[in-house]
């Protein structure tokens, strides 16, 4: 089950990558409502999607992801992005409407 976050609950939140019991790589996505756009930023790779809904702006941040992640597999020495610090991420969450909390906080498994 998925933490979801509310504007009051949002103090700090760690970026750092979690590793799933099956060896896989757990990132989260974050999705906030901008200006007539879901937004979903992935906070361990400061990569971000937008869309019209908050599903198609997770699909889109999944399927880009999974693209960095492919992206750094073919050379040891690239990395598919890096953390975002908890402070930008508590400010970009603040900075927009929190307006359906059950669909905020998820989890990509690669």
């Amino acid at each position: 089950m998925a933490t979801v976050l509310g504007k009051e609950d949002v103090v700090s939140y760690s970026a750092t990558i979690l590793r799933a019991p099956s060896g896989k790589s757990r990132y989260s996505a974050v999705i906030v409502f901008s200006e007539g756009q879901w937004l979903a930023l992935c906070p361990q790779l400061d990569i971000v999607a937008q869309a019209d809904t908050p599903d198609e702006a997770f699909e889109q941040l999944v399927e880009a992801v999974k693209g960095a992640v492919e992206w750094a597999a073919e050379d040891p020495g690239r990395t598919p992005g890096e953390p975002i610090p908890d402070s930008a991420l508590r400010d970009f969450m603040l900075a927009h409407e929190l307006t359906t909390p059950a669909a905020n906080i998820r989890l990509i498994l690669l």
